[in-house]
């Protein structure tokens, strides 16, 4: 496994570059921020994790515009992104003023700032961090397994509902911990098989119990089951089926309970937050058609005592009160803010965007692939405005360009 993870790895002592050292630190900063946070003032921790993600964008995106590296199309759609949501939101029916306007966006558009360095990069350059993650999981599985209590007591209050005999990793959530996890099965099931390393992963993903990593490696699974497939989409689909027997027989009791979990879910007077977010997001895009109400009036972490929640209702819900979850539906938020217009923007862009990491190896399948990934993510986790799933989306690219290997770049990024 060490040889394994040593052939691919970026971080080999003699060829160590800044803006190699920039993009690791950038990765394992959001991959790895609310453990990192345990080491720093928690009020500056978010503001650290910005500036290095922000401080790498600038450099990379510079140094990629002055070698011709960086591919026109990512800034022109990440230019169109912000500026789209920037007036969306001034139109909006309860806009809180200019300011409020820019920075709400400013916040929104994360994954357009990881897609830009990474098309800057590469594919083939991006993958040789894979083995790195896979690494800090196998560990961050055998350290919380070894140190229960301790990782427990470092687990962010927000999530202290949680059962804590599930594991958390060294990302001290259960599903940031299992979608990684359900990735990196997949990279070590279809693109370098390793046995053992795509065993550890599925252990990761079946002890977090994350309903959420075990609907997307379902996913992952049966694209790449499909995408690799010479034969015709029914045989495909049938193998696909057989491939997934056995992962359904080991996760069965986790995906019954999330079964029941989504069906309960789906009734508001639940008191579920996220299904609470999305059902009253689409009330407001239908009523304030088609701008919506404005950028940090609902849903997001700027919105906090909006008059928006009192017009609909829930302002004294506790979750609304503190601000514990309203952020997490992203389909919610941006349909509750920006409208349908809005939705729709970032439904074109965000495909657009990931397409300019790896142009000519993602086909119009593949677009729409990442598209169902990211608006099934988004209905439960605010994707776009989350550095975290964003790099989970961006190596979720590099797998499906490795998987299908096309044409060099003409001029390499040599920084």
């Amino acid at each position: 496994m060490i040889q394994s993870l040593h052939r691919y790895s970026i971080l080999r002592l003699h060829r160590v570059r800044l803006t190699d050292a920039l993009m690791v630190a950038a990765i394992l900063g959001v991959l790895y921020a609310e453990f990192l946070r345990q080491f720093l003032p928690s009020s500056i921790g978010g503001l650290i994790q910005h500036g290095v993600v922000m401080g790498t964008f600038a450099v990379v995106i510079t140094r990629g515009i002055i070698q011709k590296a960086l591919p026109h199309s990512a800034l022109i759609w990440l230019l169109v992104l912000a500026s789209g949501l920037g007036l969306l939101s001034i139109l909006g029916s309860h806009s809180r003023g200019i300011p409020t306007d820019l920075i709400s966006t400013v916040l929104l558009v994360k994954l357009g700032y990881i897609a830009c360095i990474a098309a800057v990069f590469g594919p083939d350059r991006l993958a040789r961090l894979i083995p790195i993650l896979s690494m800090v999981q196998v560990m961050g599985l055998f350290v919380n397994l070894a140190f229960p209590d301790q990782i427990a007591t470092m687990i962010p209050q927000v999530y202290g509902w949680l059962d804590r005999s599930d594991l958390v990793g060294f990302q001290l959530n259960v599903n940031r911990f299992g979608i990684l996890a359900a990735l990196l099965f997949t990279w070590y099931c279809f693109l370098r098989p390793d046995p053992l390393l795509a065993t550890l992963m599925l252990i990761c993903l079946v002890m977090s119990g994350s309903r959420s990593g075990i609907l997307m490696l379902i996913l992952f699974v049966g694209y790449f089951s499909v995408r690799g497939s010479n034969r015709n989409i029914t045989v495909s689909l049938i193998a696909f089926v057989f491939a997934c027997l056995p992962i359904g027989f080991l996760l069965r009791d986790a995906l019954m309970l999330g079964i029941e979990f989504m069906r309960q879910s789906l009734m508001v007077e639940t008191g579920y937050i996220r299904t609470i977010m999305l059902m009253h997001g689409g009330k407001l895009a239908v009523e304030n058609f088609p701008f919506g109400t404005g950028g940090g009036t609902f849903g997001s972490p700027l919105s906090l005592g909006s008059a928006v929640y009192h017009e609909i209702g829930i302002a004294q819900l506790p979750t609304v009160l503190e601000g514990h979850g309203i952020n997490d539906s992203g389909i919610g938020s941006l349909l509750g803010e920006y409208g349908l217009l809005g939705f729709a923007l970032v439904s074109i862009c965000v495909v657009q965007l990931l397409k300019t990491v790896a142009p000519d190896r993602i086909s119009g399948a593949d677009q729409i692939f990442l598209l169902i990934v990211f608006l099934m993510g988004s209905l439960f986790r605010a994707m776009i405005s989350s550095y975290y799933y964003a790099a989970l989306m961006i190596f979720l690219v590099v797998m499906l360009a490795v998987h299908r290997p096309g044409k060099k770049r003409q001029k390499a990024y040599a920084p």
